[in-house]
Protein backbone atom coordinates (compact mmCIF):
# COMPACT_ATOMS: atom_id res chain seq x y z
CA UNK A 1 0.00 0.00 0.00
CA UNK A 2 0.99 3.11 -0.41
CA UNK A 3 0.81 5.15 2.40
CA UNK A 4 0.91 8.92 0.78
CA UNK A 5 -1.83 8.14 -1.33
CA UNK A 6 -4.09 6.42 1.45
CA UNK A 7 -3.46 9.57 3.45
CA UNK A 8 -3.96 12.13 0.25
CA UNK A 9 -7.19 10.15 -0.87
CA UNK A 10 -8.95 9.65 2.58
CA UNK A 11 -8.12 13.20 3.39
CA UNK A 12 -10.11 14.16 0.31
CA UNK A 13 -12.82 12.13 1.77
CA UNK A 14 -12.74 13.36 5.02
CA UNK A 15 -13.10 16.76 3.07
CA UNK A 16 -10.47 18.59 4.93
CA UNK A 17 -10.30 21.17 2.47
CA UNK A 18 -13.29 22.89 4.14
CA UNK A 19 -11.07 23.80 6.98
CA UNK A 20 -8.49 26.46 7.52
CA UNK A 21 -6.36 24.84 10.02
CA UNK A 22 -5.88 21.20 11.36
CA UNK A 23 -4.70 20.38 14.35
CA UNK A 24 -2.87 16.67 14.73
CA UNK A 25 -2.91 14.05 17.03
CA UNK A 26 -0.12 11.56 15.98
CA UNK A 27 0.46 7.86 16.17
CA UNK A 28 2.75 6.06 13.68
CA UNK A 29 3.29 2.85 15.62
CA UNK A 30 0.97 1.09 12.60
CA UNK A 31 0.82 3.63 10.46
CA UNK A 32 4.53 4.04 9.94
CA UNK A 33 4.54 0.50 8.93
CA UNK A 34 3.65 1.68 5.26
CA UNK A 35 6.95 3.61 5.04
CA UNK A 36 8.17 3.27 1.86
CA UNK A 37 12.21 1.25 2.18
CA UNK A 38 13.43 4.06 0.67
CA UNK A 39 12.88 7.35 2.75
CA UNK A 40 14.69 8.43 6.15
CA UNK A 41 12.23 8.83 8.95
CA UNK A 42 12.82 12.64 8.28
CA UNK A 43 11.93 12.48 4.66
CA UNK A 44 8.88 10.21 4.94
CA UNK A 45 7.53 12.41 8.06
CA UNK A 46 8.05 15.97 5.86
CA UNK A 47 5.97 14.41 2.77
CA UNK A 48 3.08 13.39 5.14
CA UNK A 49 3.68 17.72 6.21
CA UNK A 50 3.47 18.05 2.71
CA UNK A 51 0.58 16.29 1.99
CA UNK A 52 -1.43 18.43 5.01
CA UNK A 53 -0.60 21.27 4.16
CA UNK A 54 -1.91 20.39 0.40
CA UNK A 55 -4.91 20.36 2.02
CA UNK A 56 -5.03 22.91 4.65
CA UNK A 57 -2.95 26.37 5.26
CA UNK A 58 -1.59 25.36 8.51
CA UNK A 59 -1.63 22.53 10.41
CA UNK A 60 -1.04 22.69 14.70
CA UNK A 61 0.38 20.28 16.68
CA UNK A 62 0.96 19.72 20.44
CA UNK A 63 4.54 20.07 21.38
CA UNK A 64 4.07 19.50 25.17
CA UNK A 65 7.52 18.88 27.16
CA UNK A 66 6.06 19.70 31.01
CA UNK A 67 8.49 21.69 32.44
CA UNK A 68 7.58 21.93 35.50
CA UNK A 69 10.92 23.35 36.99
CA UNK A 70 14.19 24.44 35.31
CA UNK A 71 14.35 26.52 32.24
CA UNK A 72 12.25 26.20 29.18
CA UNK A 73 13.69 27.74 25.40
CA UNK A 74 10.73 28.06 23.28
CA UNK A 75 13.66 26.91 20.32
CA UNK A 76 15.43 24.44 21.25
CA UNK A 77 13.51 22.20 24.54
CA UNK A 78 12.19 18.97 22.70
CA UNK A 79 9.12 17.90 22.72
CA UNK A 80 8.04 14.32 24.75
CA UNK A 81 5.30 13.67 22.47
CA UNK A 82 6.13 11.50 19.12
CA UNK A 83 7.75 11.44 15.76
CA UNK A 84 5.71 13.70 14.33
CA UNK A 85 5.89 16.13 16.75
CA UNK A 86 9.61 16.19 17.39
CA UNK A 87 9.76 16.65 13.30
CA UNK A 88 8.16 19.71 13.47
CA UNK A 89 10.53 21.22 16.09
CA UNK A 90 13.19 20.35 13.44
CA UNK A 91 11.33 22.69 10.56
CA UNK A 92 12.83 26.20 10.34
CA UNK A 93 9.49 27.63 9.44
CA UNK A 94 7.65 26.85 12.38
CA UNK A 95 6.34 28.86 15.08
CA UNK A 96 6.02 27.64 18.77
CA UNK A 97 4.08 29.05 21.75
CA UNK A 98 5.52 29.71 25.06
CA UNK A 99 4.19 27.68 27.53
CA UNK A 100 6.86 25.75 29.08
CA UNK A 101 4.36 22.68 29.70
CA UNK A 102 1.84 23.08 26.91
CA UNK A 103 3.55 24.30 24.00
CA UNK A 104 2.48 23.75 20.61
CA UNK A 105 4.25 24.24 17.02
CA UNK A 106 2.52 25.62 13.87
CA UNK A 107 3.48 25.56 10.02
CA UNK A 108 1.55 27.66 7.50
CA UNK A 109 -0.21 30.99 6.80
CA UNK A 110 -2.07 31.24 10.61
CA UNK A 111 0.81 30.19 12.53
CA UNK A 112 0.88 33.17 14.24
CA UNK A 113 -2.11 32.42 16.00
CA UNK A 114 -0.55 30.66 18.61
CA UNK A 115 2.28 33.00 19.73
CA UNK A 116 2.49 35.53 23.04
CA UNK A 117 -0.56 32.74 24.75
CA UNK A 118 -1.75 33.51 27.93
CA UNK A 119 0.25 32.39 31.08
CA UNK A 120 -2.82 29.76 31.50
CA UNK A 121 -2.29 26.64 29.27
CA UNK A 122 -6.14 26.23 29.38
CA UNK A 123 -7.61 29.27 30.44
CA UNK A 124 -7.80 32.83 29.16
CA UNK A 125 -6.51 33.72 25.68
CA UNK A 126 -5.22 29.97 25.66
CA UNK A 127 -3.91 28.13 22.33
CA UNK A 128 -7.33 26.34 22.96
CA UNK A 129 -9.74 29.36 23.44
CA UNK A 130 -7.82 31.22 20.15
CA UNK A 131 -8.96 28.00 18.38
CA UNK A 132 -12.44 28.43 18.64
CA UNK A 133 -14.00 30.20 15.61
CA UNK A 134 -11.39 29.85 13.52
CA UNK A 135 -12.35 27.22 10.99
CA UNK A 136 -10.17 24.54 12.80
CA UNK A 137 -10.91 20.42 12.81
CA UNK A 138 -8.99 17.69 15.01
CA UNK A 139 -7.13 14.99 12.55
CA UNK A 140 -6.45 12.02 14.24
CA UNK A 141 -3.41 10.20 12.07
CA UNK A 142 -3.13 6.50 13.72
CA UNK A 143 -4.53 8.26 17.19
CA UNK A 144 -8.37 6.33 18.01
CA UNK A 145 -10.54 9.29 19.40
CA UNK A 146 -11.06 7.15 22.41
CA UNK A 147 -8.04 8.19 24.14
CA UNK A 148 -8.86 11.75 23.96
CA UNK A 149 -8.12 15.12 23.68
CA UNK A 150 -6.64 17.95 25.84
CA UNK A 151 -9.65 19.73 25.06
CA UNK A 152 -11.08 18.83 27.88
CA UNK A 153 -9.07 20.65 30.03
CA UNK A 154 -10.05 23.31 28.69
CA UNK A 155 -13.52 22.68 28.80
CA UNK A 156 -12.98 21.60 32.74
CA UNK A 157 -11.25 24.79 33.24
CA UNK A 158 -14.43 26.78 31.67
CA UNK A 159 -16.66 24.91 34.02
CA UNK A 160 -14.79 25.21 37.17
CA UNK A 161 -14.68 21.49 37.84
CA UNK A 162 -14.28 20.97 41.74
CA UNK A 163 -11.15 17.64 40.82
CA UNK A 164 -8.48 20.19 39.25
CA UNK A 165 -7.33 23.37 39.94
CA UNK A 166 -4.82 26.02 38.82
CA UNK A 167 -1.52 25.75 39.59
CA UNK A 168 1.48 27.88 38.58
CA UNK A 169 5.13 26.70 37.86
CA UNK A 170 8.36 28.50 38.49
CA UNK A 171 9.74 27.52 35.18
CA UNK A 172 11.22 30.54 33.36
CA UNK A 173 10.60 30.67 29.76
CA UNK A 174 13.21 31.55 26.77
CA UNK A 175 13.67 32.29 22.92
CA UNK A 176 16.25 33.04 21.55
CA UNK A 177 18.13 33.72 24.97
CA UNK A 178 15.59 36.70 25.50
CA UNK A 179 13.60 35.88 28.85
CA UNK A 180 9.99 35.80 27.94
CA UNK A 181 8.62 35.18 31.59
CA UNK A 182 7.82 32.56 34.58
CA UNK A 183 4.59 31.74 36.16
CA UNK A 184 2.94 30.10 33.52
CA UNK A 185 -0.10 27.71 35.06
CA UNK A 186 -2.03 24.85 33.99
CA UNK A 187 -5.46 23.26 35.79
CA UNK A 188 -4.40 20.47 37.19
CA UNK A 189 -5.43 17.57 38.77
CA UNK A 190 -6.10 17.22 42.48
CA UNK A 191 -4.05 14.46 44.03
CA UNK A 192 -4.92 14.79 48.00
CA UNK A 193 -8.53 12.28 47.25
CA UNK A 194 -7.48 9.04 48.54
CA UNK A 195 -11.23 7.52 47.40
CA UNK A 196 -10.70 8.84 44.02
CA UNK A 197 -8.21 9.46 42.03
CA UNK A 198 -9.69 11.69 39.54
CA UNK A 199 -8.12 9.44 36.65
CA UNK A 200 -9.10 10.72 32.99
CA UNK A 201 -11.60 8.50 30.60
CA UNK A 202 -12.55 9.60 27.14
CA UNK A 203 -14.83 6.97 26.86
CA UNK A 204 -18.23 7.98 27.31
CA UNK A 205 -17.46 11.13 25.50
CA UNK A 206 -16.46 8.48 22.13
CA UNK A 207 -19.37 7.33 22.56
CA UNK A 208 -21.47 10.42 21.87
CA UNK A 209 -19.05 11.65 19.52
CA UNK A 210 -19.64 8.59 17.07
CA UNK A 211 -23.34 8.29 18.15
CA UNK A 212 -24.13 11.73 16.88
CA UNK A 213 -21.65 11.33 13.68
CA UNK A 214 -19.28 13.82 14.85
CA UNK A 215 -16.71 12.03 13.69
CA UNK A 216 -16.08 11.10 9.85
CA UNK A 217 -12.84 8.48 9.95
CA UNK A 218 -10.98 6.26 7.90
CA UNK A 219 -9.15 3.08 8.76
CA UNK A 220 -6.85 0.21 7.78
CA UNK A 221 -7.11 -2.43 10.12
CA UNK A 222 -7.74 -1.78 13.86
CA UNK A 223 -6.54 0.74 16.75
CA UNK A 224 -3.46 3.13 15.42
CA UNK A 225 -4.26 2.86 11.60
CA UNK A 226 -6.75 5.43 11.74
CA UNK A 227 -7.62 9.18 10.33
CA UNK A 228 -10.50 10.49 12.20
CA UNK A 229 -11.69 13.90 11.76
CA UNK A 230 -13.64 16.37 14.22
CA UNK A 231 -14.87 19.73 13.62
CA UNK A 232 -13.14 21.70 16.72
CA UNK A 233 -16.57 24.30 17.07
CA UNK A 234 -18.04 21.00 17.21
CA UNK A 235 -16.14 18.82 19.74
CA UNK A 236 -16.15 22.07 21.93
CA UNK A 237 -19.85 22.10 21.67
CA UNK A 238 -20.24 18.53 22.51
CA UNK A 239 -17.75 18.14 25.72
CA UNK A 240 -19.40 20.99 27.06
CA UNK A 241 -22.72 19.90 27.05
CA UNK A 242 -21.31 16.38 28.40
CA UNK A 243 -19.89 18.47 31.39
CA UNK A 244 -22.96 19.70 31.86
CA UNK A 245 -25.03 16.76 31.87
CA UNK A 246 -22.07 14.81 34.01
CA UNK A 247 -19.65 16.09 36.24
CA UNK A 248 -18.17 13.10 36.11
CA UNK A 249 -18.21 12.46 32.65
CA UNK A 250 -14.59 12.89 32.20
CA UNK A 251 -13.51 10.19 35.17
CA UNK A 252 -12.76 6.84 34.73
CA UNK A 253 -14.67 6.61 38.59
CA UNK A 254 -17.90 8.94 38.89
CA UNK A 255 -17.08 11.69 41.97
Amino acid sequence: MNLFNYINSNLAKLETSKFDILYVYSDFRELGKYKPSSLSKRDFLRQVVQILLQNVSTVIIPTFTYTTSGIFDVKSTPTRLGALNAHFLEESSIVRSEHPLFSFASIGAHSKLIKNVGKSAFGIDSVFERLLSNNVAFLYMGRPVRLGNTMVHYVEQLNNVSYRYEKSFGTRVYENESFIGSNYSAFVRKRDNLENSYEFSFEKATQELFKKKKVKEARITNDFSNLSLIAYDELFKELNTLINMDKSVFLKFPL
